[in-house]
């Protein structure tokens, strides 16, 4: 890697350079996707970003409703915790993308819905592109998202987990 190369990649958010946008920090699950070795810091690398969202989901989408997490306040509350984000802000800016993307969501918070019909997945797809954004910052979301086809991923990482039916 050319010096220059190298210093455009360590400017990039680390959720970038780990392929892990939304940032899922190592825990006690190994992870499928991941990149050996790993190196010394507190969040996992993915060999490729749908691995990333593959995680994002089944942490979302199966372990957090099998507790009962199924608002998107309390999906974000889980996620990004006050003790370490600003929450609040967390949540009103993803809901303010979710609102501009949907002509029918009104209100501050609604249930996710179940992630096995072809408008659910759409909408949590919505809502993990929109909590990308917060988690590596909107000029990067929008170079990584929709400038390199990122929308793709997110939905490679959910189909992943929620294969299509034929």
């Amino acid at each position: 890697m050319s010096k220059k190369t190298e210093e455009r990649y360590k400017s990039l958010p680390a959720g970038v350079r780990n392929n892990n946008y939304l940032n899922i920090k190592k825990s006690a699950n190994k992870w499928q996707g991941t990149r050996l070795p790993e190196r010394n810091h507190p969040f996992v690398e993915f060999i490729s970003p749908e691995w990333g969202y593959r995680a994002a989901f089944i942490i979302m989408a199966k372990t957090y409703r099998s507790r009962g997490i199924k608002t998107v306040s309390q999906i974000i509350s889980a996620w990004a915790p006050g003790s370490e984000n600003n929450t609040a802000m967390y949540i009103a800016t993803v809901m303010a993308k979710l609102i501009e993307w949907n002509d029918w969501v009104k209100c501050k918070d609604f249930t996710m819905p179940e992630p096995n019909s072809h408008h659910a997945k759409y909408l949590w797809i919505q809502l993990a592109s929109a909590m990308t954004m917060v988690e590596i910052g909107k000029s990067y979301w929008e170079d990584y998202i929709y400038k390199h086809k990122g929308l793709q991923y997110i939905e490679k990482g959910f189909d992943m987990v929620f294969p299509p039916e034929p």
